[in-house]
């Protein structure tokens, strides 16, 4: 397993990358039917790294956040959506 700063400095402004590298996609077990992220929560998470690259944040110097708004029905996964995004920045 690779160390914490390696993972961070890999995937610092890909969450979707870290998404779908760090969690076992087609494995048996809860996501062995799933290949990913559904196309929506891949366009956040592209977006999002997006700024990120943009803003050029260094992981100290501060820049303006980055905001989203999502609305939707019920369950169709925006709970799942800000779990791997807080993976993400840990």
């Amino acid at each position: 397993m690779s160390h914490p700063a390696e993972i961070a400095s890999e995937y610092w402004d890909k969450p979707l990358e870290f998404v779908l590298d760090c969690f076992p996609w087609g494995e048996p077990g809860p996501l062995e039917h799933d290949s990913g992220p559904d196309e929506w929560q891949r366009q956040v998470l592209m977006d999002l790294g997006a700024a990120v690259a943009r803003n050029r944040f260094d992981g100290s110097t501060p820049v303006d956040p980055v905001k989203f708004a999502i609305a939707s029905g019920h369950g169709i996964g925006k709970s799942t959506l800000f779990a791997w995004i807080h993976w993400w920045i840990m």
